[in-house]
């Protein structure tokens, strides 16, 4: 004997159009949040969203209120801070630049080529030298090296097989200045 539609309870009988109810509302509010911001909400081009109004009279705008508004509310672009990379005075200027690290292979793998590279004084000697828990390394291509007009040097090297896993240092020093890096050998 097989149970009638009338018999089921309530909520086996509703479920289907209830979830395609809660899937049309759903989509509904998607479809609604992304509204085109329409001209007249957004600043005329050239204007600072910062700036005071040119009319200081009490009746120029509303007191604030703490209730909602029904009308939105004009979509203004906040400043967003970007990462920056931190500029190097160029040699034109003629003050000094100091060393600094622009990018160095870490972490390494053993048996994979590492490379660092700084940037400088134009046209100075750079040595560098390569530390691991053995001694200072001895590897092919840790040499001494003149940077570039624009102060840049690069150095690449093999890191050996048997190197233990680790962090280590590594030193470049010319003109004056040293820097010391840190980088890790999985």
């Amino acid at each position: 004997m097989s149970v009638e539609n009338s018999q089921k309870p309530w909520y086996r009988r509703l479920w289907l159009p209830g979830a395609l109810l809660l899937a049309a509302v759903v989509i509904l509010f998607l479809a609604l949040d992304k509204r085109p911001v329409t001209p007249a909400l957004t600043p005329p081009v050239g204007a600072s969203p910062t700036a005071a109004p040119t009319d200081a009279s009490p009746s120029a705008s509303p007191p604030p209120s703490s209730a909602p508004s029904s009308s939105p509310s004009p979509l203004v672009p906040s400043p967003v801070s970007s990462p920056r990379q931190t500029p190097v005075p160029s040699p034109e200027t003629g003050s000094s630049s100091s060393l600094a690290l622009l990018s160095v292979t870490s972490p390494v793998s053993r048996n994979q080529t590492a490379t660092v590279e700084v940037r400088g004084a134009p046209e100075t000697l750079y040595e560098i030298a390569v530390y691991y828990s053995s001694g200072k390394s001895k590897a092919a291509g840790l040499v001494d090296k003149t940077s570039d007009a624009d102060g840049y040097v690069s150095w690449s090297w093999k890191v050996g097989g048997s190197t233990k896993p680790g962090d280590y240092q590594l030193t470049v020093a010319g003109g004056g200045e040293t820097l010391t890096v840190t980088f890790t050998v999985e």
